[in-house]
């Protein structure tokens, strides 16, 4: 159970990555989210 505490961040981070890369926004969408995980 502990490996899904570590996978579910980063799938949540992929996620936001390829939202951003698909409408092109700047990374300050992003940084929010580092700095609450």
């Amino acid at each position: 159970m502990n490996r899904l505490r570590h996978v579910a961040p980063l799938l949540v981070l992929a996620a936001l990555a390829a939202c951003s890369r698909s409408e092109e926004k700047p990374p300050e969408v992003i940084r929010p989210v580092l700095s609450v995980v």
